[in-house]
């Protein structure tokens, strides 16, 4: 790779801590850390840039422990993770990453697509974005609101103001996973946390079958009656699981 990947923050004249371009390049200035309702203190919105694509980050900056990644899925948020790297800080160096399309279900997207053009359309407020997730359903009940919870809502209403809609597209069309190897074998340790089938989750036992036969050394797990946000509705149970997954490769 011959490019620059660049981690970027805000300057402020005042704060030694420095983020800058990997490999090599020029560097900027990082705020302090900031905290959001909790013990994890974060460095507001650094950018990750690769290829012309500008993404944000939340990082809990501890440069000497372990790094764990937190990625969403399509039409979710980074801050729906919020919750889980609270408990992992302190003991491990937390990122949490946007990706093109934060902030579903799959069988919702062309909706989900739909709403997004009309709200931008429109110059929504977040506000609204907001209350249309208190009334969303989900599979298991409820709103989408009410697995997320307020902080969670927020996040995913903040997120879908700024999302693009058209990231949506591949999805729908069904070329998003064009390429991929499902029967791959992996070289790092795996550990996957599936959801209940009778949710509407999509990874099915028979995509279980299939990996693990091509990576024994693996494990499922099945969270009953949990849908599509593991970590959203499940948050504890989640944690507990990531938690020891995490022991088992740091050593610790």
């Amino acid at each position: 790779m011959d490019k620059a990947i660049e981690l970027t923050a805000r300057r402020t004249p005042d704060d030694p801590s420095v983020s800058g371009s990997i490999p090599g390049g020029p560097t900027e200035r990082a705020p302090a850390p900031v905290r959001y309702g909790g013990t994890l203190p974060r460095q507001p919105m650094p950018l990750f840039r690769s290829d012309g694509v500008a993404l944000a980050y939340d990082d809990s900056g501890e440069r000497v422990l372990s790094p764990v990644l937190l990625l969403h899925g399509l039409s979710s948020a980074r801050g729906t993770w919020r919750g889980v790297a609270r408990r992992l800080a302190g003991r491990y160096r937390v990122l949490e990453a946007s990706q093109p399309g934060e902030g579903g279900l799959a069988s919702l997207f062309p909706a989900i697509r739909e709403m997004l053009r009309e709200l931008r359309r429109k110059g929504a407020a977040v506000s609204e974005y907001e209350a249309l997730l208190n009334r969303a359903p989900t599979p298991g009940g409820g709103s989408i609101g009410d697995v997320l919870g307020p902080e969670g809502t927020r996040a995913q209403a903040e997120a879908w103001a700024s999302a693009d809609p058209e990231v949506f597209t591949p999805a729908i069309e069904g070329t998003v996973v064009a390429g991929v190897e499902p029967e791959a074998t992996l070289a790092r340790p795996v550990a996957i946390v599936r959801g209940d089938p009778a949710r509407g989750a999509a990874f099915s036992a028979e995509d279980e079958k299939w990996f693990l036969a091509a990576n024994p050394r693996a494990s499922v797990t099945l969270f009953e009656a949990t849908s599509h946000g593991i970590h959203d509705e499940r948050p504890e149970r989640f944690a507990a699981q990531l938690e020891s997954f995490l022991a088992a490769v740091c050593g610790r």
